[in-house]
């Protein structure tokens, strides 16, 4: 599509322990403006835009909600970013969305002790044993770690459906209506006039496959960068 892609991995996230006393989460997007900066000066003036993918939409609508006019971006697309962090944490400890929930809490936990290899957090470490939820991953690590009184409190600050109306810049929102990780009551209905949703009845998490299963195809390889032209 000539574009150039950058990607930013979360500390931790990309195979290379992080070294500091912190991880990534929800509210975390000064890394994402550090990256933004890098990304400008080393290729100059083009125009620039951002995709963020499941937690990676997350910090990207937290960026352009605090950035406000400032952020250096023309454009940005979220993928099956769970805009309403208790909401999500709640429904994933529900019927079979606990599968899920398994999976995400397991690779937590193992970037925590990858981490802990680097970096020693015997007190952190601790904390995993009897971890089951991501709200108790949450409450017990993840808030903690980033000066959070607890679970409740770093999701209420960090989800961005309460941040929506500040943001200034073309934004474009995927979703899929069977998402197991995000229910269906928790996307908004109103959206302020940069930010534009678009639902689909299917796609699950990051998913949104198409044709048979000689011929497969994936829906956001052309959808956003579809997008991405019209918008730049």
């Amino acid at each position: 599509q000539n574009m150039q892609a950058v990607m930013m991995e979360f500390r931790g996230a990309g195979g290379v322990p992080n070294r500091l006393q912190r991880f990534f989460h929800a509210g975390e997007w000064q890394d994402l403006e550090e990256t933004v900066r890098h990304v400008r000066a080393t290729l100059g003036s083009r125009p620039l835009a951002l995709v963020g993918f499941s937690m990676g939409g997350v910090v990207a609508l937290n960026w352009l909600a605090n950035r406000g006019s400032e952020a250096d971006a023309r454009a940005v697309v979220t993928v099956s970013a769970p805009l309403d962090l208790t909401a999500c944490s709640r429904h994933l400890d529900r019927g079979f969305a606990r599968l899920y929930q398994w999976h995400l809490v397991r690779n937590l936990k193992r970037l925590i002790r990858i981490k802990h290899g680097e970096a020693p957090m015997p007190a952190v470490v601790r904390e995993l044993k009897g971890i089951r939820t991501l709200w108790d991953f949450d409450d017990r690590v993840t808030a903690p770690m980033h000066g959070f009184r607890d679970a409740g409190t770093y999701y209420r600050l960090c989800s961005p459906t309460r941040h929506l109306t500040a943001i200034r810049r073309p934004t474009l929102m995927i979703h899929a209506a069977d998402d197991p990780f995000i229910p269906r009551g928790a996307l908004p209905h109103r959206l302020p006039p940069p930010v534009r949703m678009r639902l689909s009845e299917q796609g699950g998490h990051v998913g949104f496959v198409h044709g048979s299963a000689a011929r497969t195809a994936y829906w956001l390889d052309e959808e956003i960068p579809g997008w991405l032209q019209e918008v730049l």
